[in-house]
């Protein structure tokens, strides 16, 4: 079966800031994966992701996808925006990938929040804390998806925003960004697209 085109963001979704990971040259399209780990730093994000650290190289997210601007296109690759407080990495292309979660391996003294974008569905949210599943959500659910030890750990800031419960308004990609920028502001992180589409220590898989 053909793969639909990637659908941008329609007029009038409220996508609260994080709106640029949808837009291109596009951070979520396919089936790629954006993790922001506590106290990681780029080695430890390889590592974690089963690469050799001195493979990686630096690219720039146009230098991954190609002309297209299609993460489909792209070999599978890691791309790591280490920070002092939270590291930031994109998983590009993991339909032919081995399965891992580098997100737990990471949060084992710290934490982690996993969001992943899946191009058939549904997308989900993860957060680990201390090397445990600690909650997960699939926004644009019809139902209530919450999972993990802390099901509930972020209903006051999803209620707040709208974002729960279900069922919403029927645009999963405007709650999926909305539960990311949620995220966002309960645990601290942030990334600018200047830096996510920017050169970055970036290895392949293969």
């Amino acid at each position: 079966m053909a793969r639909a085109p990637h659908e941008a963001p329609r007029k009038g979704r409220r996508l609260t800031g994080w709106q640029w990971v949808l837009e291109h040259p596009a951070l979520l399209q396919y089936d790629d994966r954006l993790t922001f780990a506590r106290g990681a730093d780029a080695d430890a994000v390889f590592r974690a992701c089963g690469l050799d650290p001195a493979r990686a190289e630096m690219r720039t997210l146009e230098e991954c996808v190609g002309p297209s601007g299609e993460t489909r296109d792209a070999p599978p690759c890691v791309r790591v925006a280490a920070d002092d407080e939270w590291t930031a990495f994109l998983e590009i292309n993991l339909v032919d990938v081995p399965l891992r979660q580098p997100g737990a391996v990471l949060s084992r003294d710290g934490e982690a929040a996993v969001f992943e974008y899946r191009w058939m569905g549904p997308h989900e949210v993860t957060y680990f804390r201390r090397g445990e599943f600690t909650f997960s959500y699939s926004p644009g659910e019809s139902y209530d998806t919450r999972a993990g030890r802390e099901p509930e750990r972020f209903d006051p800031e999803l209620r707040a925003a709208g974002l729960f419960p279900p069922p919403l308004s029927g645009d999963p990609l405007a709650e999926f960004v909305g539960t990311l920028a949620t995220l966002s502001r309960a645990l601290g992180f942030t990334l600018t697209p200047e830096v996510a589409r920017g050169a970055l220590p970036t290895a392949r898989y293969g």
